[in-house]
């Protein structure tokens, strides 16, 4: 069996799982570090989200509290990725961009597309679902570029 047909098979995913073992140990750290900020970030968001929604958490002091936690975090997050960014090998570098072009341009295509859905059919979208399409797309270009480089 040629490479080409062995990408399109469940191998890919073994030899791209492989494959980030060759990476640099400063790409690994300080990959694992942004991933820690980040998760971090998320279940705090996650906590905030759900003890508004839930309301745990009392309006007032305690909710904003909350909110400014969960961005700090965000903030130390972005920071931690760029520093991954800054310091990442070029093969990485090229990966990242390709993956962040992709996952930007499709949330920026969703934002647009859901502005006009909304007057449409004269409703609320949930903001949400445009960055969810954001992430998404984000992954996908990040298995794409690893696929293609690996």
């Amino acid at each position: 069996m040629n490479e080409h047909a062995d990408r399109g098979s469940t191998n890919f995913l073994v030899r791209y799982l492989s494959s980030c073992r060759n990476t640099t140990e400063r790409d690994r750290r300080n990959a694992s570090r942004a991933n820690a900020w980040l998760l971090a970030w998320m279940v705090s968001f996650f906590l905030a989200t759900f003890g508004i929604k839930l309301e745990i958490l009392p309006a007032g002091l305690l909710t904003y509290l909350a909110i400014a936690v969960s961005s700090l975090l965000g903030l130390v997050s972005v920071i931690a990725f760029t520093r991954f960014l800054r310091e990442a090998d070029e093969l990485q570098r090229k990966i990242q961009l390709e993956a962040l072009a992709l996952g930007f341009g499709g949330g920026f295509l969703a934002t647009f597309t859901l502005s006009l859905v909304e007057r449409a059919a004269d409703t609320r979208m949930d903001l949400g679902d445009p960055f969810l399409a954001m992430v998404v797309l984000y992954v996908v270009g990040i298995l794409l570029g690893a696929r293609r480089y690996a």
